[in-house]
C-alpha cells in the first residue's frame, strides 16, 4: 500500500480534521496537537500541576507522561472506517485505491465512546491484563468522552466491511498506542505493561479544553504527511504555545495578595473580617466568611483569594450567587479589581451577556471552522461554549453566575466536565450559601466534595447561617457536641488535613452595635389594607425610599398595581416600582439597572419612591430604603432584607425617617396561605412571627446569632403548637430525602440531558422556577418579541438569544404550558395586545407579558 512505500505507520492512512476547502489534516498529527496544547499548559499554569500530581500520587514527570499519552488517544474512535466515510473525499485522497463501495456507511457512529470502546476490545492484543483493565478504562473513558458524553445512544457494533478492512483499522489502532507509548511513556521508563495511576476527575474536562484550543485551524494548519510523530511534535509544541496565549483560557495572575494589594487606596481601612484575611492560612480548603449584611464579605473573599492565586493554589475565580440579579451586581464590583487579579489582562465574564476583556475568547471562537464531523467536531462545541455565556464563565480568569450553574458541574449534563474543570482550578466563592433547600444542599455538598477531593478551594460567604447549616457545609458529624453561641463575625478554616481554624476580629474591629424598630401589620393576605396602603403612600410623599418585599411574584404585581391607581390622583407624582424574578432576562437588565439607580448608594434621592419587589432584592445588592415592609418570612431571611435598611450613612433621610424601622406583614389568624409552601413548613414562620411579636426591637449583631438559632432549634418551644411541630418534623424527613436524592443524581451515568437552561433547571432546583417559557410571536414561527427570529442565527446565536428572552416560572404552571421541547422549553406564542406600554398576550388570554410587569398568569394567583 502506498504507506509501506513511504515505510510509514499505517496510521498515517487516516484523517483527523477536514477543512472547507477538501484539505485536511492527518489523525496522528491532530492527536499530537492535543497532547502539545496539554503540555503547554502544564508547562505555565502551576496549578494544572499541583492538581493532577495530587490526584495521581506521581511526580510531575511521570504524571505529565501519562497525561500526554492519554491526551494523544483521545480521538482513538477516528481509526474506524465507518469515521473515515464521513469525509469520503478525504479517504480517496489519503487511500487512493480503497474501494469505498465495500463498506456500509454508518452516520450514527460516533467517535468518542467507541474509541472508548475499542480500547477495551483490543486490550489483550495490547498486552493489558484483564484485572489492570479497570484503571485503563478510567483514563480512556475520560479521554474518549471529551465530545460531551459516553453514551453510544446505540449499542456498538462492529463495522458493516470485509474483514480486510476491520483487521486493517485494528492494526492502526495498535501501532498508535505502541508508537504513542514510545513517545510519552518510554522516556520515563514506563509501559503498557503496567497500569496507570488512578485517574483524575479534571481529566475529561482539560482534555476537552485542549482539544477545542487543539482544532484552531489557524495555528494548526495541515503539514506534509513524512513527519515523525516525534518530529511533528516540537512542530506542534511551538504552535501550541502561541494556540494557548489566544485562547484566553490562561493569564499569569498577580505575584502578591491580600488586602493591600487589592484594595490600595490609602483612604480604605479593612474592617471587621477583613482585618484577619492576612492570617489565615495558604493552603487549599474550605473557608466560611460569617459577617454582618454590608460588612465587606465580598472584599474579604477576594483579597483571600488573590492570596491563594499568587501562591499558586488557583489560577481563576468563580463567584457564584443565589440569583442572576446578585450576579450582576457582583460583576459590577470584580471589575474594579480585575486588573489587579490579573494585571497582564483578563477574560472577565458574567453568565448571561456581559464580558470584559473577552477579545481573546473571540478570536478563539473566530478561528474555528466546523468540518465533516458535523457535531461531533471539537470547533463546533467549542463555539457553543463560547457563544453561551453561562458555559464560557468557566473558561476565564473570572466568572460570575448562579449558583445553579455551578450546580451542572456535579450534574448529569453534556459537558458537565467542562464546568468541574474550571470549577476545581478556580477559588470558588460562593455568596448567600444559607439561601438553599435541602435539595440544593445535596448539590452543594457534592461540589464541595469535589473542591476536596481534586485539592481545590472554595469559600463560602454569610450572614445568616443556622449552625445546623453550618455544620453540613463543615463535613462536621451531627452527633458532635454543638458549640453554642460561637463568635460573631468570624472566619472558620477547615484544610484537606482536616485541621480547623477560627479568626474572630479584635474588639477594636468588631461590627458596632445597632438596632432596628420592628413592628407587625396584621393582613389576613399578608397585603397591606387599603389604610396601609395610604401610609405607604403618604412616606414617599414625605421624599421616602419604601421597600416592600413580597414572597410571591402575583403578591407583588398585584400590590404595584393597586398603589399606582391609588397615587394617580397625587398633586406630586409617586413612581411605584416593579422587580421580580418572571421578566425575560434582557428586562430583567433594565429593570435591575433602574432600581440599583433609584434605590442603591448612590441613588440622588430627589424625590420619594416605592420598590416594590419580591426575593430578588433581599441578597447581595447595594440598595438603601429608608423605610423596609416585609411579608413574613423566615428569620434568616428577614435579616437578610433588612440589610437593604439603612444600609448606609445619610443626613438627607426624611425627618419621619432617621431612624431604621422595619414593618412586617403577619397573619392574625395563623393561615400563612401559599408563604408556607414556598418556604416548607410552617414552624419557622411562626416562631419568627412570635419573636416579632414580642420585641420591638432587634439588635445586631447579635439577632444574627440568638435569634437565628432560636428559630430553627431543632426542639419544639414550650408554647410551639403540636401540629406545627409534627409538620416541621414531617418536613425535616423529606428534606432529608431530597437531599440524598440530590447526591444520588449527581452519580447518574448515562444518555445526559442537554445542556441548555430548560433541562437544567429541573435539575438544579427542586420544583421551584423549574419550568423555562419563551415567549414568541404568535403565527411567525420561532421569532421573539422584539423580532429577532431564531431561525435566521446560527446555533450558538441562537442558544444565547433564546436564554436572554427566556423566563422562569414555577412547576405548577405547567397545566396551563404548551408542550416542552426536547431542551426543556416552553413556547409561548403571544400577540400584540397594547402598543404604547410593550403589552402581549396569549390567545387564551391565559397569560400576558409587559417589560413593566413580567409575566403574569392571569385571573389565577396560584404560584404552583
Amino acid at each position: 500500500m502506498n504507506n509501506k512505500e513511504q515505510k510509514l505507520p499505517i496510521y498515517y492512512d487516516y484523517w483527523g480534521k477536514t477543512a472547507e476547502d477538501g484539505g485536511y489534516h492527518l489523525l496522528p498529527y491532530h492527536c499530537l496537537d492535543v497532547a502539545a496544547v496539554g503540555a503547554s499548559w502544564w508547562q505555565r499554569d502551576p496549578v494544572i500541576r499541583r492538581l493532577f500530581v495530587n490526584a495521581t500520587g506521581q511526580n510531575e514527570a511521570t504524571c505529565l507522561a501519562w497525561l500526554l499519552f492519554f491526551l494523544a488517544l483521545h480521538d482513538l474512535g477516528k481509526i474506524d472506517i465507518r469515521f473515515q466515510l464521513k469525509a469520503s473525499d478525504v479517504l480517496s485522497k489519503i487511500r487512493p485505491n480503497f474501494d469505498l463501495e465495500s463498506v456500509e456507511p454508518d452516520t450514527k457512529y460516533y467517535h468518542g465512546p467507541s474509541g472508548w470502546e475499542w480500547f477495551v476490545r483490543d486490550s489483550g492484543v495490547l498486552g493489558i491484563k484483564e484485572g489492570e483493565l479497570p484503571r485503563w478504562g478510567e483514563w480512556m473513558r475520560a479521554v474518549c468522552g471529551h465530545h460531551g458524553s459516553l453514551s453510544l445512544g446505540e449499542p456498538f457494533s462492529c463495522p458493516e466491511a470485509e474483514d480486510e478492512v476491520v483487521a486493517f483499522d485494528a492494526m492502526a489502532r495498535t501501532e498508535l498506542l505502541h508508537d504513542l507509548a514510545d513517545l510519552f511513556l518510554t522516556p520515563e521508563g514506563l509501559s503498557m505493561t503496567a497500569p496507570p495511576p488512578p485517574a483524575p476527575d479534571m481529566l475529561a474536562g482539560f482534555c476537552s479544553v485542549s482539544d477545542w484550543i487543539g482544532s484552531n485551524q489557524q495555528h494548526f494548519e495541515p503539514v506534509a504527511k513524512e513527519l515523525t510523530l516525534a518530529t511533528y511534535l516540537s512542530l506542534a509544541q511551538q504552535r501550541a504555545a502561541a494556540a494557548l496565549d489566544e485562547s484566553g483560557v490562561f493569564e499569569v495572575s498577580l505575584q502578591h495578595g491580600g488586602m493591600e494589594v487589592l484594595y490600595p487606596d490609602p483612604d480604605y481601612r479593612p474592617r471587621q473580617v477583613q482585618t484577619v484575611i492576612d492570617e489565615l492560612p495558604i493552603e487549599p480548603g474550605l473557608t466560611l466568611i460569617e459577617a454582618p449584611t454590608g460588612s465587606g464579605k465580598t472584599e474579604a473573599a477576594l483579597a483571600y483569594a488573590s492570596r491563594l492565586l499568587a501562591a499558586g493554589l488557583a489560577d481563576s475565580v468563580i463567584f457564584a450567587l443565589p440569583t442572576q440579579a446578585t450576579a450582576n451586581a457582583m460583576f459590577t464590583r470584580l471589575n474594579k479589581v480585575a486588573h489587579r487579579l490579573f494585571p497582564a489582562g483578563s477574560n472577565l465574564l458574567l453568565a448571561h451577556g456581559r464580558a470584559k476583556y473577552n477579545t481573546a475568547f473571540s478570536a478563539l471562537k473566530a478561528s474555528l471552522r466546523p468540518t465533516a464531523q458535523g457535531r461531533e467536531e471539537a470547533a463546533v462545541q467549542c463555539v457553543e461554549w463560547l457563544s453561551a455565556s453561562r458555559k464560557r464563565v468557566f473558561l476565564g480568569q473570572l466568572g460570575v453566575c448562579t449558583i445553579d450553574q455551578v450546580f451542572l458541574s456535579v450534574l448529569p449534563v453534556r459537558h458537565q466536565f467542562v464546568r468541574a474543570f474550571g470549577v476545581r482550578k478556580s477559588v470558588l466563592i460562593i455568596d448567600e450559601v444559607h439561601a438553599y433547600d435541602a435539595y440544593m444542599y445535596g448539590l452543594l455538598e457534592n461540589v464541595l466534595s469535589g473542591q476536596r477531593l481534586a485539592g481545590g478551594t472554595a469559600i463560602l460567604l454569610s450572614a445568616t447561617l443556622p449552625a445546623w447549616q453550618k455544620r453540613i457545609l463543615l463535613g462536621e458529624d451531627e452527633d458532635e457536641p454543638q458549640v453554642q453561641q460561637e463568635p460573631y463575625p468570624m472566619i472558620t478554616h477547615v484544610s484537606h488535613r482536616g485541621t480547623r481554624q477560627s479568626l474572630v476580629p479584635d474588639e477594636a474591629n468588631q461590627p458596632h452595635l445597632h438596632t432596628v424598630a420592628v413592628d407587625c401589620w396584621n393582613s389576613i393576605d399578608l397585603l397591606p389594607t387599603t389604610e396601609q396602603r395610604k401610609e405607604i403612600i403618604a412616606a414617599a410623599s414625605q421624599g421616602a425610599l419604601v421597600g416592600i418585599v413580597c414572597n410571591l411574584v402575583a403578591d407583588a404585581q398585584q400590590l404595584a398595581a393597586q398603589l399606582r391607581t391609588e397615587v394617580e390622583g397625587q398633586s406630586e407624582a409617586i413612581v411605584v416600582d416593579l422587580f421580580h424574578a418572571r421578566y425575560r432576562f434582557k428586562d430583567r437588565q433594565s429593570k435591575e439597572e433602574a432600581v440599583m439607580e433609584y434605590y442603591g448608594k448612590e441613588a440622588k434621592r430627589q424625590q420619594g419612591r416605592i420598590l416594590v419587589a419580591t426575593q430578588v432584592i433581599e441578597q447581595s445588592l447595594d440598595l438603601d430604603f429608608d423605610w423596609l415592609i416585609s411579608q413574613l418570612c423566615p428569620v434568616d431571611l428577614l435579616f437578610q432584607r433588612i440589610g437593604r435598611l439603612h444600609r448606609h450613612p445619610r443626613d438627607n433621610r426624611p425627618a419621619a425617617f432617621t431612624e431604621a424601622r422595619c414593618t412586617v406583614l403577619a397573619p392574625s389568624d395563623g393561615d400563612y396561605l401559599l408563604h408556607k409552601v414556598i418556604y416548607g413548613h410552617r414552624q419557622v414562620l411562626w416562631r419568627t412571627q412570635q419573636l416579632l411579636q414580642s420585641h420591638n426591637l432587634i439588635t445586631f449583631p447579635s439577632a444574627y446569632r440568638d435569634w437565628i438559632e432560636r428559630v430553627y432549634a431543632e426542639q419544639p418551644w414550650e408554647v410551639e403548637p403540636e401540629s406545627i411541630t409534627k409538620e416541621a418534623e414531617q418536613f425535616r424527613q423529606s428534606a432529608e430525602g431530597k437531599f440524598y436524592g440530590a447526591k444520588v443524581l449527581s452519580v447518574i451515568r448515562g444518555q445526559p440531558l442537554p445542556d441548555t437552561e430548560g433541562a437544567a433547571g429541573r435539575l438544579t432546583r427542586d420544583g421551584e422556577m423549574s419550568l423555562t417559557v419563551v415567549p414568541i410571536m404568535a403565527g411567525r414561527g420561532k421569532v421573539l418579541l422584539d423580532g429577532q427570529s431564531l431561525d435566521e442565527m446560527d446555533e450558538g446565536e441562537q442558544d444565547e438569544a433564546i436564554d436572554m428572552n427566556a423566563i422562569g416560572v414555577p412547576a405548577g404552571w405547567r397545566k396551563w404550558l404548551p408542550p416542552e421541547d426536547d431542551n426543556g422549553r416552553h413556547w409561548v406564542q403571544m400577540a400584540e395586545a397594547n402598543k404604547c406600554c410593550d403589552e402581549y398576550v396569549t390567545h387564551d388570554q391565559s397569560f400576558t407579558y409587559s417589560p413593566d410587569t413580567g409575566l403574569q398568569l392571569n385571573n389565577n394567583k396560584e404560584e404552583g
